[in-house]
């Protein structure tokens, strides 16, 4: 058996040699704009959902404090009608992050 000296003994083979023909340079660079993608899109999803979802906080504690008078019952109603309009987008956001998840999947990483 041969003995392996300093100089290769604790070396990873290249990507692209020989020996590794299961990872080849091409897959390595799909697979990295794919995550590079799925991170820029991650990010933008993220940031709209944190502000749907501080919209969303701030309709419903306005509805909490408002009385149930007649005086009232107009607003009341516009402010429902703001709470499913941001229910509305922020089931798009997580429908948005599900579309996300697709481009790792293609990039066949998951």
């Amino acid at each position: 058996m041969a003995r392996l000296g300093p100089e290769t003994r604790n070396r990873t083979p290249p990507l692209c040699s020989p020996s590794s023909p299961s990872a080849p340079l091409p897959q390595v660079a799909d697979i990295r704009a794919a995550l590079h993608l799925y991170q820029e899109r991650m990010d933008r999803v993220l940031a709209e959902r944190r502000v749907i979802s501080g919209q969303l906080s701030g309709v419903l504690s306005q509805l909490v404090q408002r009385g149930v008078g007649h005086a009232y019952q107009v607003e009341r109603m516009q402010l429902l009608v703001r709470a499913e309009e941001l229910q509305q987008q922020l089931s798009r956001n997580v429908a948005m992050e599900g579309q996300c998840a697709g481009i790792i999947k293609v990039g066949r990483l998951l």
